[in-house]
């Protein structure tokens, strides 16, 4: 997924072959699809949305959104996510996106806060939470520290690559995300480890206004 804090003309670049990686990205999304638990009703934002793979995840699971929409800073990352099914793309950077207050039910946030900055993590986090309904939910996916040989050689493999010809990429630095959400006007509710494809953290949270009853913290891996 593709952040402010990368240059959209480095994500242009690579664009092409985001999708040879794509596969190690589905096992966290599958999860996090599930956490957004969309409805027919929900006007959903993927946001840092690169080639549309959450967005395809989700519409592979079933879900029918009234408005599904892909923004991202990168034109050719958006050109290949204009593909997916029903999704809208709009180009713009996190940290100043072109809609409303409130203008969405669920925000999924995937592979794109640990390219940050701690001051961009901020102003992305504030800005998707302006748009946010205020009983609305956003679901993250950052990488997390590898365990077993398997996801330790996957995550070395992609830190080498990022670090050199492909530096746009911005590396797999381990972040959990929930600290910034915390620290950012959201309530964390479920939080999780998932060691299949890339080693990562699946986190769902909510504005701490939030109308509806908050469940206490889960954790879990898979």
């Amino acid at each position: 997924m593709t952040p402010a804090s990368v240059s959209a003309a480095g994500w242009d670049r690579v664009a092409q072959f985001y999708a040879l990686q794509a596969r190690w990205e589905v096992p966290a999304l599958e999860v996090s699809v599930a956490l957004a638990d969309v409805t027919p009703i929900d006007r959903v934002l993927d946001a840092a949305c690169g080639t549309g793979l959450w967005s395809r995840t989700l519409l592979a699971s079933g879900a029918q959104p009234a408005r599904l929409t892909g923004v991202d800073q990168s034109r050719k990352m958006l050109e290949r996510a204009s593909a997916v099914g029903s999704l809208e793309p709009v180009q713009a950077p996190l940290h100043a996106l072109p809609f409303p207050d409130a203008s969405f039910d669920v925000v999924a946030l995937s592979y794109a806060l640990h390219l940050l900055s701690h001051q961009d993590v901020a102003a992305a986090l504030h800005e998707l939470a302006r748009v946010l309904a205020p009983d609305g939910r956003i679901v993250a996916v950052t990488p997390c520290e590898a365990s077993g040989p398997l996801g330790r050689m996957i995550s070395c493999a992609a830190r080498i690559a990022s670090d050199t010809r492909w530096r746009a990429l911005g590396g797999l630095r381990p972040m959990d995300p929930a600290p910034a959400l915390d620290a950012t006007g959201f309530r964390v509710d479920h939080s999780e480890r998932i060691h299949r494809g890339y080693p990562s953290w699946c986190v769902r949270a909510r504005p701490v206004s939030a109308r509806s009853t908050i469940e206490p913290m889960v954790g879990g891996a898979s």
